[in-house]
C-alpha cells in the first residue's frame, strides 16, 4: 500500500504513514523515522514506502518546524527521550556551507574553508556574517541533538554532500 501524506501543521511538517504490517530493512516500524531539513521530503517518504512511520520536517512547512525555535528542540528531545523516533537523519541546508561556492566567476563566492576558516572566512559582508552565524548556530543545535539521540540508542544520519 502506497504511503499516506497528511499535512501535520501543529508539529510543522508532514508525516507519512503505512500500515505496520513488517519490518523495512531491519527497523522496526514501530519507530517514527525523522528527516530533519527535509526539503522536497524524498527519504522520509521512501521509508514510508517501506513500511515505517515517517516525518518530515522542514522550515518551509511553518513555525513548528523552526530548528531555532527552543520549543520545537525541546520536543524533539521529549520524543527522542521518550523512545518514540526510531532514526533520525539530518541534512543540514548547505547554504553557507556548499562546496559549490567557489571563487570561479560562475556564482557566489565561499564564506567558509575546509580548515582555519571552517566557521567562516573573515572580512565577510555583514549579510554573509549573519549567514554564516545562523548556519553555525543551527550546526551547533543539531551536533547537540545528534549526541542527545546516540546517546539514547537511537540511530542517527547526519548528510551533507560534497
Amino acid at each position: 500500500m502506497p504511503a499516506r501524506i497528511d499535512r501535520n501543521t501543529g508539529l510543522g511538517g508532514y508525516m507519512a504513514t503505512v500500515p505496520a504490517t513488517s519490518q523495512a530493512y531491519g527497523f522496526s516500524s514501530g519507530g517514527v523515522m525523522m528527516e530533519m531539513f527535509c526539503g522536497s521530503g524524498h527519504l522520509f517518504r521512501s521509508f514510508a514506502r517501506h513500511g515505517m512511520k515517517a516525518e518530515g520536517w522542514d522550515i518551509i512547512y511553518g513555525k513548528g518546524a523552526d530548528i531555532f525555535d527552543i520549543g520545537v528542540q525541546e520536543n524533539l528531545r521529549y520524543r527522542i527521550a521518550s523512545g518514540e523516533i526510531g532514526i533520525i537523519h539530518f541534512g543540514l541546508p548547505c547554504i553557507t556551507w556548499s562546496r559549490a561556492r567557489k571563487h570561479d566567476d560562475h556564482g557566489p563566492p565561499p564564506l567558509r574553508d575546509d580548515h582555519k576558516f571552517l566557521m567562516g572566512l573573515p572580512n565577510l559582508s555583514t549579510r554573509d556574517f549573519e549567514a554564516v552565524q545562523e548556519g553555525n548556530e543551527m550546526l551547533e543545535i543539531v551536533c547537540d541533538l545528534i549526541q542527545f539521540a546516540i546517546d539514547r540508542g537511537i540511530l542517527v544520519i547526519l548528510g551533507n554532500p560534497q
